[in-house]
Protein backbone atom coordinates (compact mmCIF):
# COMPACT_ATOMS: atom_id res chain seq x y z
CA UNK A 1 0.00 0.00 0.00
CA UNK A 2 1.39 3.41 -1.00
CA UNK A 3 0.31 6.72 0.51
CA UNK A 4 1.53 10.30 0.42
CA UNK A 5 2.09 12.78 3.24
CA UNK A 6 3.60 16.16 2.55
CA UNK A 7 6.23 15.66 -0.15
CA UNK A 8 6.89 12.06 0.89
CA UNK A 9 5.71 8.86 -0.78
CA UNK A 10 5.38 6.08 1.75
CA UNK A 11 5.24 2.35 1.09
CA UNK A 12 3.44 0.50 3.86
CA UNK A 13 2.76 -3.16 4.63
CA UNK A 14 -0.85 -4.24 3.91
CA UNK A 15 -1.86 -3.49 7.53
CA UNK A 16 0.48 -0.52 7.96
CA UNK A 17 -2.17 2.19 8.18
CA UNK A 18 -3.54 1.46 11.64
CA UNK A 19 -4.37 3.56 14.67
CA UNK A 20 -2.92 1.29 17.36
CA UNK A 21 0.75 0.25 17.29
CA UNK A 22 1.40 -3.47 17.28
CA UNK A 23 -1.11 -4.33 14.57
CA UNK A 24 1.45 -4.08 11.76
CA UNK A 25 5.24 -4.53 11.27
CA UNK A 26 5.68 -0.78 10.69
CA UNK A 27 3.33 1.67 12.32
CA UNK A 28 1.96 4.72 10.53
CA UNK A 29 -0.66 6.92 12.20
CA UNK A 30 -2.30 9.38 9.79
CA UNK A 31 -3.76 11.34 12.72
CA UNK A 32 -0.23 12.41 13.71
CA UNK A 33 0.16 14.43 10.51
CA UNK A 34 -0.12 17.75 12.46
CA UNK A 35 2.51 16.50 14.90
CA UNK A 36 4.95 15.88 12.06
CA UNK A 37 4.02 19.21 10.45
CA UNK A 38 5.10 21.00 13.61
CA UNK A 39 8.43 19.18 13.62
CA UNK A 40 9.11 20.22 10.02
CA UNK A 41 8.22 23.83 10.83
CA UNK A 42 10.46 23.86 13.90
CA UNK A 43 13.36 22.38 11.90
CA UNK A 44 13.05 25.17 9.35
CA UNK A 45 12.75 27.77 12.13
CA UNK A 46 15.90 26.51 13.86
CA UNK A 47 17.87 26.49 10.60
CA UNK A 48 16.86 30.11 9.92
CA UNK A 49 17.78 31.06 13.48
CA UNK A 50 21.21 29.41 13.27
CA UNK A 51 21.90 30.41 9.69
CA UNK A 52 23.23 26.92 9.00
CA UNK A 53 21.95 23.34 8.58
CA UNK A 54 22.55 20.67 11.21
CA UNK A 55 22.33 17.00 12.15
CA UNK A 56 19.12 15.64 13.67
CA UNK A 57 17.99 12.51 15.51
CA UNK A 58 14.72 10.55 15.45
CA UNK A 59 14.52 7.90 18.19
CA UNK A 60 11.40 6.03 17.01
CA UNK A 61 11.64 5.77 13.23
CA UNK A 62 8.90 3.21 12.41
CA UNK A 63 8.18 3.83 8.70
CA UNK A 64 10.65 6.75 8.53
CA UNK A 65 7.94 9.30 7.74
CA UNK A 66 9.17 12.00 10.15
CA UNK A 67 12.82 12.10 9.10
CA UNK A 68 11.82 11.62 5.47
CA UNK A 69 9.75 14.78 5.66
CA UNK A 70 12.74 16.61 7.14
CA UNK A 71 14.83 15.65 4.12
CA UNK A 72 12.13 16.44 1.55
CA UNK A 73 10.49 19.55 3.06
CA UNK A 74 13.35 21.11 5.03
CA UNK A 75 16.46 20.32 2.96
CA UNK A 76 17.99 23.65 3.95
CA UNK A 77 17.83 22.56 7.61
CA UNK A 78 19.21 19.04 7.75
CA UNK A 79 22.59 17.68 6.68
CA UNK A 80 22.26 14.19 8.10
CA UNK A 81 19.71 12.27 10.17
CA UNK A 82 20.23 9.48 12.69
CA UNK A 83 17.23 7.22 13.29
CA UNK A 84 16.55 4.11 15.33
CA UNK A 85 13.87 1.49 15.89
CA UNK A 86 13.87 -1.78 17.79
CA UNK A 87 11.83 -3.59 15.10
CA UNK A 88 13.64 -5.45 12.32
CA UNK A 89 10.53 -5.17 10.15
CA UNK A 90 10.36 -1.42 10.71
CA UNK A 91 13.99 -1.02 9.70
CA UNK A 92 13.28 -2.84 6.43
CA UNK A 93 10.25 -0.62 5.71
CA UNK A 94 12.29 2.47 6.62
CA UNK A 95 15.07 1.56 4.17
CA UNK A 96 12.62 0.87 1.34
CA UNK A 97 10.96 4.23 1.89
CA UNK A 98 14.27 6.10 1.85
CA UNK A 99 15.13 4.44 -1.44
CA UNK A 100 11.65 5.19 -2.79
CA UNK A 101 12.14 8.88 -2.03
CA UNK A 102 15.67 8.98 -3.52
CA UNK A 103 17.41 10.13 -0.34
CA UNK A 104 21.21 10.09 -0.58
CA UNK A 105 22.55 7.16 1.47
CA UNK A 106 25.19 9.44 2.98
CA UNK A 107 22.46 11.72 4.36
CA UNK A 108 21.00 9.25 6.85
CA UNK A 109 21.88 6.51 9.32
CA UNK A 110 19.38 3.94 10.59
CA UNK A 111 20.12 1.56 13.45
CA UNK A 112 18.16 -1.30 14.97
CA UNK A 113 18.47 -0.29 18.59
CA UNK A 114 16.70 1.45 21.44
CA UNK A 115 16.47 5.21 21.10
CA UNK A 116 18.37 5.81 24.34
CA UNK A 117 21.28 3.72 23.16
CA UNK A 118 21.39 5.68 19.91
CA UNK A 119 21.44 8.97 21.82
CA UNK A 120 24.23 7.73 24.08
CA UNK A 121 26.24 6.67 21.03
CA UNK A 122 25.87 10.13 19.47
CA UNK A 123 27.14 12.15 22.43
CA UNK A 124 30.27 13.27 20.57
CA UNK A 125 28.33 14.20 17.41
CA UNK A 126 27.10 17.78 16.89
CA UNK A 127 23.32 17.31 17.24
CA UNK A 128 20.99 20.31 17.15
CA UNK A 129 17.55 18.68 16.88
CA UNK A 130 16.21 15.55 18.60
CA UNK A 131 12.76 14.10 17.98
CA UNK A 132 11.37 11.73 20.62
CA UNK A 133 7.93 10.34 19.77
CA UNK A 134 7.38 7.04 21.59
CA UNK A 135 4.11 5.20 22.03
CA UNK A 136 3.45 6.33 25.59
CA UNK A 137 5.78 8.11 27.99
CA UNK A 138 8.57 10.37 26.70
CA UNK A 139 10.21 11.19 30.04
CA UNK A 140 12.53 8.12 30.12
CA UNK A 141 14.32 9.50 27.03
CA UNK A 142 14.91 13.02 28.37
CA UNK A 143 18.10 12.24 30.30
CA UNK A 144 20.02 10.95 27.28
CA UNK A 145 18.50 13.52 24.95
CA UNK A 146 19.49 16.59 26.94
CA UNK A 147 23.05 15.29 27.36
CA UNK A 148 23.45 14.55 23.62
CA UNK A 149 21.80 17.74 22.38
CA UNK A 150 24.08 20.69 21.63
CA UNK A 151 23.64 24.00 23.41
CA UNK A 152 20.79 26.06 21.85
CA UNK A 153 19.50 22.90 20.16
CA UNK A 154 15.84 21.86 20.12
CA UNK A 155 14.37 18.80 21.86
CA UNK A 156 10.95 17.80 20.48
CA UNK A 157 8.97 15.56 22.86
CA UNK A 158 5.65 13.88 22.13
CA UNK A 159 3.76 12.25 25.00
CA UNK A 160 0.69 10.07 24.41
CA UNK A 161 0.32 8.71 27.95
CA UNK A 162 -2.23 11.36 28.89
CA UNK A 163 -4.57 9.70 31.40
CA UNK A 164 -2.30 10.15 34.45
CA UNK A 165 -1.45 13.75 33.51
CA UNK A 166 -5.11 14.61 32.90
CA UNK A 167 -6.20 13.34 36.31
CA UNK A 168 -7.64 9.91 35.58
CA UNK A 169 -4.84 8.12 37.47
CA UNK A 170 -3.63 10.41 40.23
CA UNK A 171 -1.17 8.00 41.83
CA UNK A 172 0.43 7.19 38.46
CA UNK A 173 0.96 10.92 37.90
CA UNK A 174 2.54 11.24 41.33
CA UNK A 175 4.92 8.36 40.62
CA UNK A 176 5.92 9.32 37.08
CA UNK A 177 5.80 13.12 37.20
CA UNK A 178 6.06 13.93 40.94
CA UNK A 179 2.93 16.06 40.77
CA UNK A 180 -0.78 16.00 41.55
CA UNK A 181 -3.07 16.41 38.51
CA UNK A 182 -6.61 17.77 38.53
CA UNK A 183 -9.53 16.54 36.47
CA UNK A 184 -11.48 19.65 35.51
CA UNK A 185 -12.49 21.53 32.36
CA UNK A 186 -8.85 22.44 31.54
CA UNK A 187 -7.29 19.18 32.70
CA UNK A 188 -5.14 18.87 29.56
CA UNK A 189 -3.53 22.25 30.10
CA UNK A 190 -2.75 21.18 33.66
CA UNK A 191 -1.34 17.89 32.34
CA UNK A 192 0.76 19.67 29.74
CA UNK A 193 2.19 22.03 32.35
CA UNK A 194 3.04 19.09 34.67
CA UNK A 195 4.84 17.42 31.77
CA UNK A 196 6.84 20.60 31.07
CA UNK A 197 7.70 20.87 34.76
CA UNK A 198 9.15 17.37 34.78
CA UNK A 199 11.40 18.05 31.78
CA UNK A 200 12.61 21.33 33.31
CA UNK A 201 13.51 19.50 36.51
CA UNK A 202 15.47 16.86 34.59
CA UNK A 203 17.45 19.57 32.86
CA UNK A 204 18.10 21.47 36.09
CA UNK A 205 19.74 18.35 37.56
CA UNK A 206 22.48 18.90 34.94
CA UNK A 207 22.59 22.72 35.33
CA UNK A 208 20.75 22.96 32.01
CA UNK A 209 17.70 25.09 31.27
CA UNK A 210 15.16 23.29 29.08
CA UNK A 211 13.23 26.34 27.90
CA UNK A 212 9.69 25.66 26.61
CA UNK A 213 9.51 27.11 23.10
CA UNK A 214 6.10 25.83 21.99
CA UNK A 215 3.63 23.54 23.77
CA UNK A 216 0.58 21.95 22.15
CA UNK A 217 -2.15 19.57 23.33
CA UNK A 218 -4.06 18.05 20.43
CA UNK A 219 -6.34 15.03 20.28
CA UNK A 220 -4.40 12.20 21.97
CA UNK A 221 -0.96 13.78 22.34
CA UNK A 222 1.05 16.54 23.98
CA UNK A 223 3.93 17.98 21.97
CA UNK A 224 6.50 20.34 23.46
CA UNK A 225 9.63 21.84 21.91
CA UNK A 226 12.38 22.74 24.37
CA UNK A 227 15.52 24.78 23.71
CA UNK A 228 18.59 23.69 25.64
CA UNK A 229 20.49 26.48 27.37
CA UNK A 230 23.49 25.61 29.51
CA UNK A 231 23.88 27.36 32.84
CA UNK A 232 22.64 27.03 36.41
CA UNK A 233 21.40 30.62 36.52
CA UNK A 234 19.03 30.13 33.58
CA UNK A 235 17.90 26.81 35.04
CA UNK A 236 17.14 28.57 38.32
CA UNK A 237 15.00 31.10 36.47
CA UNK A 238 12.86 28.31 35.04
CA UNK A 239 12.57 26.55 38.42
CA UNK A 240 11.34 29.88 39.78
CA UNK A 241 8.34 29.64 37.46
CA UNK A 242 7.17 26.30 38.85
CA UNK A 243 4.32 26.42 41.36
CA UNK A 244 0.78 25.31 42.07
CA UNK A 245 -2.74 25.90 40.79
CA UNK A 246 -5.65 26.51 43.14
CA UNK A 247 -9.09 25.73 41.67
CA UNK A 248 -12.56 26.22 43.10
CA UNK A 249 -15.02 23.57 41.86
CA UNK A 250 -17.94 25.65 43.10
CA UNK A 251 -17.52 28.95 41.24
CA UNK A 252 -14.65 27.88 38.86
CA UNK A 253 -12.20 30.41 40.28
CA UNK A 254 -8.53 29.67 39.69
CA UNK A 255 -5.27 31.23 40.82
CA UNK A 256 -1.60 30.33 41.01
CA UNK A 257 0.87 30.30 43.88
CA UNK A 258 4.61 29.66 43.97
CA UNK A 259 4.79 28.00 47.39
CA UNK A 260 2.46 25.74 49.31
CA UNK A 261 2.62 27.99 52.39
CA UNK A 262 0.85 30.66 50.31
CA UNK A 263 -2.20 28.46 49.84
CA UNK A 264 -5.61 29.63 51.01
CA UNK A 265 -8.10 27.32 52.66
CA UNK A 266 -11.07 28.86 50.84
CA UNK A 267 -11.91 30.62 47.59
CA UNK A 268 -11.93 34.41 47.93
CA UNK A 269 -14.99 34.66 45.65
CA UNK A 270 -17.43 32.10 47.06
CA UNK A 271 -15.64 30.79 50.21
CA UNK A 272 -15.71 27.19 48.97
CA UNK A 273 -12.64 25.03 49.60
CA UNK A 274 -9.93 25.02 46.93
CA UNK A 275 -8.64 21.97 45.09
CA UNK A 276 -5.03 22.09 43.95
CA UNK A 277 -2.72 20.75 41.24
CA UNK A 278 1.03 20.76 40.92
CA UNK A 279 3.78 21.46 41.04
CA UNK A 280 3.51 22.58 37.43
CA UNK A 281 4.94 25.07 34.96
CA UNK A 282 3.38 28.53 35.41
CA UNK A 283 5.23 30.26 32.58
CA UNK A 284 4.21 30.84 28.94
CA UNK A 285 3.39 27.99 26.55
CA UNK A 286 4.58 30.00 23.53
CA UNK A 287 7.94 31.78 23.56
CA UNK A 288 8.02 35.34 22.24
CA UNK A 289 8.53 35.55 18.49
CA UNK A 290 8.30 31.82 17.81
CA UNK A 291 4.68 31.58 16.70
CA UNK A 292 5.02 34.51 14.30
CA UNK A 293 8.09 32.90 12.75
CA UNK A 294 6.34 29.53 12.35
CA UNK A 295 3.34 31.20 10.75
CA UNK A 296 5.56 32.97 8.23
CA UNK A 297 7.23 29.68 7.35
CA UNK A 298 3.87 27.91 7.12
CA UNK A 299 2.55 30.52 4.69
CA UNK A 300 5.13 29.36 2.15
CA UNK A 301 4.36 25.66 2.52
CA UNK A 302 1.59 23.84 0.66
CA UNK A 303 2.12 20.49 2.36
CA UNK A 304 0.75 21.32 5.80
CA UNK A 305 -2.46 19.83 7.12
CA UNK A 306 -5.42 22.25 7.48
CA UNK A 307 -5.53 21.13 11.11
CA UNK A 308 -1.97 22.41 11.59
CA UNK A 309 -2.81 25.80 10.11
CA UNK A 310 -5.79 26.08 12.45
CA UNK A 311 -3.63 25.12 15.43
CA UNK A 312 -1.18 27.88 14.57
CA UNK A 313 -4.03 30.40 14.46
CA UNK A 314 -5.59 29.22 17.71
CA UNK A 315 -2.23 29.33 19.52
CA UNK A 316 -2.28 33.11 19.11
CA UNK A 317 -4.69 33.37 22.04
CA UNK A 318 -2.48 31.22 24.27
CA UNK A 319 0.42 33.51 23.38
CA UNK A 320 -1.44 36.78 23.88
CA UNK A 321 -3.03 35.91 27.24
CA UNK A 322 -0.58 33.55 28.99
CA UNK A 323 -2.92 32.70 31.86
CA UNK A 324 -2.81 29.38 33.67
CA UNK A 325 -6.16 27.83 32.85
CA UNK A 326 -8.95 28.84 30.50
CA UNK A 327 -12.75 28.89 30.65
CA UNK A 328 -15.21 26.74 28.69
CA UNK A 329 -18.44 28.54 27.86
CA UNK A 330 -20.76 25.51 28.35
CA UNK A 331 -19.17 24.83 31.75
CA UNK A 332 -19.78 28.42 32.87
CA UNK A 333 -23.36 28.39 31.65
CA UNK A 334 -24.12 25.08 33.37
CA UNK A 335 -22.53 26.21 36.62
CA UNK A 336 -24.61 29.37 36.58
CA UNK A 337 -27.81 27.55 35.61
CA UNK A 338 -28.18 29.34 32.28
CA UNK A 339 -29.97 27.35 29.58
CA UNK A 340 -29.19 29.71 26.71
CA UNK A 341 -25.55 30.09 25.73
CA UNK A 342 -24.50 33.35 24.09
CA UNK A 343 -22.18 33.13 21.06
CA UNK A 344 -18.55 32.90 22.05
CA UNK A 345 -17.77 36.04 20.06
CA UNK A 346 -19.93 37.99 22.54
CA UNK A 347 -18.24 36.36 25.50
CA UNK A 348 -14.86 37.37 24.07
CA UNK A 349 -16.01 40.96 23.62
CA UNK A 350 -17.47 41.20 27.12
CA UNK A 351 -14.42 39.69 28.82
CA UNK A 352 -11.53 41.02 26.65
CA UNK A 353 -11.04 37.33 25.87
CA UNK A 354 -9.16 35.32 23.27
CA UNK A 355 -9.61 31.80 21.93
CA UNK A 356 -7.40 28.90 22.99
CA UNK A 357 -6.12 25.93 21.02
CA UNK A 358 -7.08 23.58 23.86
CA UNK A 359 -10.84 23.69 23.22
CA UNK A 360 -13.11 25.06 20.51
CA UNK A 361 -15.49 26.47 23.10
CA UNK A 362 -12.73 27.72 25.38
CA UNK A 363 -11.37 31.21 25.98
CA UNK A 364 -8.77 33.03 28.05
CA UNK A 365 -9.18 36.40 29.67
CA UNK A 366 -6.80 38.81 31.44
CA UNK A 367 -9.59 39.52 33.96
CA UNK A 368 -9.60 38.08 37.45
CA UNK A 369 -12.36 35.61 38.22
CA UNK A 370 -14.24 38.20 40.26
CA UNK A 371 -13.97 40.70 37.37
CA UNK A 372 -15.17 38.03 34.93
CA UNK A 373 -18.28 37.38 37.02
CA UNK A 374 -18.92 41.11 37.34
CA UNK A 375 -18.68 41.63 33.56
CA UNK A 376 -20.92 38.67 32.71
CA UNK A 377 -23.46 39.29 35.48
CA UNK A 378 -24.08 42.73 33.93
CA UNK A 379 -25.35 40.94 30.80
CA UNK A 380 -26.44 37.52 32.06
CA UNK A 381 -28.43 36.40 35.14
CA UNK A 382 -25.38 35.17 37.02
CA UNK A 383 -26.16 34.34 40.67
CA UNK A 384 -22.74 34.14 42.31
CA UNK A 385 -22.02 36.91 44.79
CA UNK A 386 -18.67 38.60 44.21
CA UNK A 387 -16.95 39.22 47.54
CA UNK A 388 -14.14 41.52 48.45
CA UNK A 389 -10.65 39.96 48.16
CA UNK A 390 -9.68 37.96 51.22
CA UNK A 391 -6.60 39.03 53.27
CA UNK A 392 -4.39 36.39 51.64
CA UNK A 393 -5.07 38.02 48.25
CA UNK A 394 -2.98 41.07 49.15
CA UNK A 395 0.37 39.47 48.33
CA UNK A 396 0.18 35.93 46.99
CA UNK A 397 3.46 35.84 45.04
CA UNK A 398 1.63 34.19 42.15
CA UNK A 399 2.94 33.91 38.64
Amino acid sequence: MRIREGLVSLELPPQGRVNIPGGAPAFYNPHMHPNRDLSVLMMKYLAALRGAPFQAVETHAATGITSLRWHKEAPEAVTRTFSSDISTESIAVFQRNYALNAIDEKAYVIEETDGRKLLEKLRKEPIHFIEVDPFGIAIPYVEEALVTLDNQGILSLTNTNLSPLAGSYVNACRRRYTAVPLKNEFKHEIGLRIFIKKVIERGAEHDVAMVPVLAVAHQHFYKVFFRKVRGARRANELIGQIGFLLYCPNCLNRRTILHVNQSAARCEVCRHGFHYAGPLWLGPLVEDGVLEALQRIAAGMETLSPVTRRLLRMLEGDRDVPSVGYYQVPRLMKKWGLKEQPPIRKILRWTEGVRTHFAGDGFRTPLSHAELIERLSARLPVRIDVLEPAPWEADDGGA
